[in-house]
C-alpha cells in the first residue's frame, strides 16, 4: 500500500471513531488551508473541530456523541416554529441512529463567511448538547436562548460585534427576548454561574 493510500485508510478510520464520518483523503495543501468562504466538507469540519474546542474551553460544553456535518439547505420549519425561533434558519441540528450508537447531524448552509460558519456551529452544538443531557426541555425559549447565548460571546470573542448584537435585537420573535434575559443574569453571576443555571433549570420544577 502506497503511504498516501495508508494515510487516508487511517485518517478515515480515526475520523469514524470520532465524528462518524469517514470521508477523509489526503489531499493538496490548498484544500486544507483556511478559507474566507465555507463551501466544502473538509472546511466544514475543521470549523466543526475549533468551534468544539471553544465550546469547552469557554463555556465547558463538551459533546460526546459522534456529530456529522453536512452543507446543505435546512429543512424550513412549520409557520409556529419560525414565529417563535426567528426567520433566519441556516443551520440546524438533529439526532440520527447509526446501527446501536446515537449521533448528532448538524447542517449549515454553503458559502457563509468562516466566522459567522462557526458561530452557527457554536449555535446548533449547544443544542446538541442540550439533547444529550436533556436540558431545558421544558423551557423552550430559554433553550434557544441559551444556544444564542453560546453563538453571542462565539461573535464577539472573533470580533463580530454588529453581528453579535443582531442576535439580541430578535425581540420581535418570541424566543428572541431569552438571549438577553440570560445576558442581564450573566452580567450579574457571570458565566460560570449562568452555564449552571441554565443546566439545573429543569431540576427546579
Amino acid at each position: 500500500m502506497e503511504f498516501n493510500e495508508f494515510i487516508t485508510s487511517l485518517g478515515r478510520t480515526i475520523e469514524y471513531l470520532l465524528t462518524g464520518q469517514s470521508n477523509f483523503r489526503l489531499g493538496g495543501t490548498s484544500e486544507f488551508a483556511v478559507a474566507n468562504v465555507i463551501d466544502n466538507e473538509v472546511q466544514a469540519k475543521m470549523a466543526l473541530k475549533e468551534v468544539r474546542l471553544y465550546l469547552k474551553e469557554n463555556f465547558s460544553i463538551e459533546i460526546l456523541q459522534p456529530v456529522i456535518i453536512k452543507l446543505g439547505q435546512v429543512q424550513t420549519l412549520d409557520w409556529k416554529s419560525r414565529l417563535t425561533s426567528g426567520f433566519f434558519h441556516i443551520g440546524n441540528c438533529s439526532t440520527k441512529q447509526m446501527g446501536h450508537i446515537t449521533a448528532h447531524e448538524i447542517t449549515v448552509v454553503p458559502g457563509l463567511e468562516r466566522v459567522k460558519f462557526k458561530s452557527v456551529i457554536c449555535h446548533e452544538l449547544t443544542h446538541a448538547f442540550q439533547s444529550e443531557k436533556r436540558l431545558l426541555r421544558n423551557f423552550k425559549g430559554y433553550k434557544e436562548g441559551m444556544a444564542r447565548w453560546t453563538e453571542y460571546h462565539f461573535l464577539l470573542d472573533h470580533q463580530q460585534v454588529e453581528e453579535a448584537q443582531k442576535l439580541r435585537r430578535f425581540e420581535m420573535v418570541i424566543l428572541g427576548k431569552m438571549l438577553n434575559k440570560i445576558l442581564e443574569f450573566e452580567k450579574e453571576h457571570g458565566r460560570e454561574a449562568t452555564s449552571r443555571w441554565l443546566q439545573e433549570m429543569e431540576l427546579e420544577t
